[in-house]
């Protein structure tokens, strides 16, 4: 069962047993050896489904999560290729979301390579990508999607690992999954194949390679590798006294600080014969890409000289890198075996594979960061391992990487799925609890533990003055650190009267104007704790070092550390609006709902990129059958019910206060000598946006200083209490949709609105709204319930609270705020978009009129 998936060879037998079970509705679980092909065999089935009619029986997007970002990169640019190659449709072209490419945080791709991180701060509703007031808008990606967990083994049990399987649990019957590992443990396999109701495709422990799965996979019975264990520490000398005649050669430490070390002791010994590289996740994008780039292509074949890349575990997944001679130090089994998966990874291939133990600074042994959840005793258990006879100086096959795997990890992962299904449960109602406060604390224990959660770093000497940092922080491209190693570093730091510095790491202090702009100051760290407290901070050029190659060294240098660069763009990041009348705006939001349109979108590298967006009623089927499905409720009043949500939810900007700012912002551009907009001075339609340019600084003063005379006010509580009367007709008082409903509209700028404050419905209003009602096929109830929207009020009613407590998700009760997701992420994307749209469909309109005077 073959798609157009790959360019030419047939698929091993166990992608088309992957395949054939996947489609018949399984979710699954693999185990398979490094190299045997676990990507191709997961997207095949998906993309297939991609292809089957009707759409509306299948999930249209996937979302492929792994641990590391560098393998999300590799993953991404491999298919990439091949979806042009192959030609695939054009909305079907990878996209890809780490906190280092963040190309898609709206995770609107239909094919997303991503982080887990991402993933899963997104469904939380703490998403890592954007600002805060964005918190509740991709939640509803992840509800009706195709899972694909890749390295599965490597996510942190307690909290990234326990989070997966309770998401998986909450979106039961939801969304479809794939988990996939070359390192499980036979007790790890089975219990968690029982926990979520998914078949295991997998090799007995033990099971020669000819007699199982894999027996077809040509590379994996002749590439052949000699495991060493070798006493003391990894060091240059170590390295180059058992280097050989390798060409090819690969060095992993387990820390950024060790392996900078290697590499500056290695270049001095090897003195100009062969080229040494150094990479690490301390570079900024464009330098690590550098060294990845230049370890692809030399390491593909012999490369006629010498290349020693030292690196950490970011060289675990990812790089299709091939060494001669693998040099590392002890980490836990699972992570040995996928090191040395970049060792002889071809076919026919031999290679040697030398294994050290961890020393610190003072000469003890430090597995960090190998450190908690039994991580520490599962290296010990390696270790003793790999100095049996039956590893040591022996051919390591998959059969024996599984034994190893058994003995070094059984016992925790045993611990880990002892009362799996109450920790699961208890799991469920700690996300509800984050979804709920969108506390980025949360992190801590859903994700990644605080010492190893990762913090954005910019380097800059005065970042108050800096217009980025100080509006839009995510225009200048971060480092990302742990935050424990930057608190260790802190500690470390001279003080400021010691080096030509105002200050050595300031955090940020993120304050909310209005709903629509928030204002970020930098503020000196005082405490070790404010590190844990925050995510994103500042370190002053003189107190860290930077170099393209040696990357961050959080202490200081001889000279200034580079500054941080400008980052890509960001699609939410909508700098320019366009003067559009109320009816125009709701017409731009109809036009997204139910067409497709392609942008382009610069990317990550600086370039521009075409990208399909798919018509929104597309995206919100699948996941609202599924829902209604389970719930036993009706998808077309659903659909219907989406559709006038979209269409209702601004009319909190018909209050008078709000029209009579949009006029005066108007007038006072042109009389400060700004072009007129498309919509003259004199038109008196309601207004839904106005001209403006956030990334004008003057055009931003000028703004200010209206805002001090009059205040236009918030407009979404509003909308929502104005349209009370037409949502409970629509609804019939159901609470359920009511809450849906309501709660969408109320929440479609920010998550935080639970009231609204006074109203007046301005003058002229009812055709405007006559207008929307009917582009989204409310043409019968059109008038009556333009009619009947609330023409004043002073504050909010009751029935917003109820809106609030009817989405509010608990351990007992969360199908009413997913189905909330839904709907209020189809209303922020309709939103956004809807410009970009109406732009397109004016100036069509525009062309045809002018053809047809012409004619």
């Amino acid at each position: 069962m073959v798609s157009n998936l790959h360019l030419d060879d047939p698929p091993y037998k166990y992608q088309d047993d992957v395949c054939t079970r996947f489609l018949d509705g399984q979710n699954l679980i693999i185990q398979a050896p490094t190299g045997a092909g676990k990507t191709r065999a997961a997207l095949e089935p998906n993309i297939i489904g991609f292809q089957r009619e009707p759409l509306t029986a299948y999930p249209q997007r996937i979302i492929y999560n792994v641990p590391m970002r560098v393998l999300a990169r590799g993953f991404y640019e491999e298919y990439d290729s091949r979806a042009r190659l192959k030609a695939w449709k054009p909305e079907w072209q990878p996209t890809i979301q780490t906190g280092e490419t963040p190309d898609d945080s709206l995770f609107e791709g239909r094919v997303i390579f991503c982080t887990v991180d991402q993933m899963l701060a997104s469904f939380l509703n703490i998403p890592y990508s954007l600002p805060k007031r964005l918190d509740n808008i991709n939640a509803g990606a992840m509800i009706g999607s195709a899972f694909i967990f890749d390295e599965f083994h490597l996510y942190p049990q307690r909290e990234m690992m326990l989070t997966v399987l309770a998401m998986l649990r909450m979106l039961q019957g939801l969304s479809r999954f794939i988990l996939m590992s070359a390192t499980f443990s036979p007790v790890f396999l089975k219990e968690i194949g029982r926990a979520l109701g998914a078949e295991v495709i997998a090799d007995p422990a033990g099971t020669p390679l000819a007699q199982g799965h894999f027996s077809d996979i040509t590379a994996l019975t002749t590439r052949q590798r000699t495991f060493y264990a070798e006493d003391g520490p990894l060091t240059a000398e170590a390295v180059l006294a058992r280097m050989g005649g390798a060409e090819r050669v690969l060095c992993v430490c387990n820390t950024v600080d060790r392996a900078q070390q290697l590499f500056l002791d290695l270049r001095r010994e090897l003195d100009g014969d062969g080229e040494c590289r150094l990479l690490h996740s301390r570079f900024y994008r464009d330098d690590r890409r550098a060294t990845e780039n230049f370890a692809i292509q030399q390491f593909k074949e012999k490369p006629g000289q010498r290349v020693v890349l030292v690196a950490t575990q970011v060289v675990e997944v990812g790089l299709d890198i091939s060494s001669e001679a693998l040099f590392t130090e002890c980490a836990p089994a699972a992570s040995i075996i996928q090191r040395a998966g970049r060792c002889a990874r071809r076919e026919g291939e031999t290679g040697r594979v030398h294994v050290f133990q961890p020393y610190d600074d003072e000469g003890n042994l430090n597995y960090a960061p190998y450190k908690d959840e039994g991580q520490e005793a599962i290296c010990h258990k390696t270790w003793d391992a790999l100095n049996l006879d039956e590893f040591r100086g022996k051919v390591i096959g998959f059969p024996e990487e599984q034994q190893l795997v058994k003995l070094a990890h059984e016992e925790a992962d045993q611990a880990f799925i002892d009362g799996l299904d109450a920790r699961i449960d208890a799991r469920i109602g700690e996300i509800t609890d984050c979804m709920l406060k969108r506390d980025a604390g949360y992190a801590d224990s859903l994700i990644r533990q605080r010492d190893t959660n990762a913090a954005q770093l910019f380097i800059h000497d005065k970042p108050n003055q800096d217009d980025r940092l100080t509006e839009k922080p995510w225009r200048r491209e971060a480092l990302s650190i742990s935050k424990g190693r930057l608190a260790r570093a802190f500690e470390q730091m001279p003080a400021a009267g010691e080096i030509d510095a105002e200050f050595l790491l300031c955090v940020e202090n993120a304050r909310e104007i209005d709903e629509y702009t928030t204002e970020y100051a930098w503020e000196p760290v005082r405490e070790k704790s404010e590190i844990f407290a925050n995510w994103r901070f500042v370190a002053h050029p003189h107190a860290v070092t930077y170099t393209p190659e040696l990357g961050l060294i959080l202490q200081p240098g001889n000279v200034p550390a580079t500054p941080s660069p400008d980052a890509p763009e960001k699609p939410w990041d909508q700098p320019v609006y366009e003067a559009e009348r109320f009816y125009e705006h709701i017409n731009g939001l109809q036009l997204a709902y139910t067409s497709q349109r392609t942008i382009s979108k610069r990317v990550s590298n600086g370039q521009f990129a075409k990208h399909t967006l798919s018509p929104l009623c597309a995206e919100v089927d699948y996941p609202l059958r599924r829902l209604c499905a389970r719930l036993g409720r009706d998808v077309e009043q659903a659909e219907r019910l989406l559709r006038l949500t979209l269409a209702l939810h601004d009319v909190g900007k018909l209050n008078t206060p709000w029209q009579a700012w949009a006029r005066a912002w108007q007038r006072l551009r042109q009389e400060n000598g700004y072009p007129p907009g498309v919509i003259p001075l004199d038109d008196d339609a309601p207004l839904a946006h106005t001209d403006y340019d956030s990334d004008n600084e003057a055009e931003r003063a000028l703004q200010k200083q209206l805002n001090r005379r009059m205040k236009r006010g918030p407009h979404a509580g509003e909308s929502a209490q104005a349209c009370l009367p037409i949502v409970w007709e629509a609804t019939g008082g159901d609470p359920f949709w009511m809450a849906v409903v309501v709660g969408a509209i109320m929440r479609h700028h920010t998550p935080d609105v639970d009231n609204a404050g006074p109203f007046r419905l301005s003058p002229g209003s009812g055709p405007a709204l006559t207008h929307a009602l009917s582009l989204f096929e409310f043409e019968q109830e059109a008038a009556r319930w333009a009619g009947s929207v609330t023409a004043g009020f002073e504050r909010g009613s009751g029935a917003l609270r109820n809106a609030v407590e009817g989405i509010t998700p608990s351990y007992s009760s969360y199908d009413a705020a997913l189905m909330y997701f839904v709907f209020v992420r189809a209303l922020r994307l309709a939103d956004q978009r809807s410009g970009g749209y109406w732009k397109d469909y004016r100036h069509t309109n525009l062309v045809a009129g002018e053809e047809k005077r012409g004619d």
